[in-house]
């Protein structure tokens, strides 16, 4: 007898490899590092004086750069959805801050926010002084470039969202009298809101595990003062070689992770 495999699972193969090989052994892989030392390393985490400020650099950093995506992406979808000239090509435009490099992106808000000769100071200095972006300023910085270069994201998705609106609702709304403003919170909004969880979600989910900005900028600097736990993981293993603890750091990231998901999903009801 044959052997034969259903399309649909033929299908999910090679998803399900690539799956277990980038995402699922690692994880395991770190779990078996830990386990080398689960007590001593717990008890490293615990003395640690970096680790809260490490994981509410993390918070902060995660919860407003995205809040901030989904302002920006918000207020653009619903200007890319109207029925304007030459609308196709600025729905192309938006999208260009998610394809810089995240080099050339830091280069780039570099050379706006020096504290000493950038764009953003030449017009701030002469009412309030020269402002350190990126010392006691450094997670604003982070939170304003992040917000610019993933918007594009919650752009699209919103605006798909948008797209799916019957137009009939509207026709109906104005019929009866409804403003813009009506319009907005009585059908946009609630009929989006799925989308704009899901959208926050898979955001929140990739900016706990950042690692480009503050490793780029300041280098988790001064101090641990700008340290996200990606790149506080990679000194612990790079620089001092505690791997076991290194994963450990890692590993809580993915339980942040989780117990996020789980409560937005729960709150929801998605």
């Amino acid at each position: 007898m044959r052997f034969r495999i259903r399309e649909d699972i033929a299908f999910v193969l090679p998803s399900f490899f690539f799956f277990c090989l980038f995402l699922l052994y690692p994880a395991l892989d770190m779990i078996g590092l830990v386990m080398r030392d689960p007590i001593g390393v717990f008890m490293k985490m615990i003395a640690d004086p970096a680790i809260p400020t490490v994981f509410l650099n993390v918070l902060i950093f995660s919860i407003a750069s995205v809040a901030l995506c989904e302002a920006i992406g918000l207020a653009l979808a619903l200007c890319l959805n109207e029925r304007l000239k030459g609308v196709n090509f600025l729905r192309g435009l938006v999208t260009i801050p998610w394809g810089i490099p995240p080099a050339v992106a830091v280069a780039l808000f570099y050379s706006w926010f020096e504290p000493r000769y950038g764009i953003i100071n030449s017009i701030l200095s002469p009412v309030i002084g020269k402002i350190p972006w990126f010392s006691d300023y450094a997670m604003v910085t982070f939170i304003l470039i992040a917000g610019w270069r993933f918007a594009p994201y919650q752009i699209l998705g919103i605006l798909a969202a948008l797209q799916i609106i019957p137009e009939e609702y509207y026709e109906a709304a104005k019929v009866d009298g409804a403003n813009a403003w009506q319009r907005f919170t009585k059908i946009t909004l609630p009929m989006i809101t799925p989308q704009l969880v899901i959208l926050f979600l898979i955001q929140l989910m990739w900016r706990i595990n950042h690692f480009e900005l503050p490793y780029l900028l300041t280098g988790g600097g001064p101090g641990y003062s700008t340290h996200l736990p990606a790149t506080y993981a990679y000194q612990i293993i790079f620089l001092h070689g505690d791997v076991s603890y290194g994963a450990l750091i890692l590993l809580s990231t993915l339980g942040i992770v989780i117990i996020i998901a789980a409560i937005i999903i729960k709150v929801m009801k998605l």
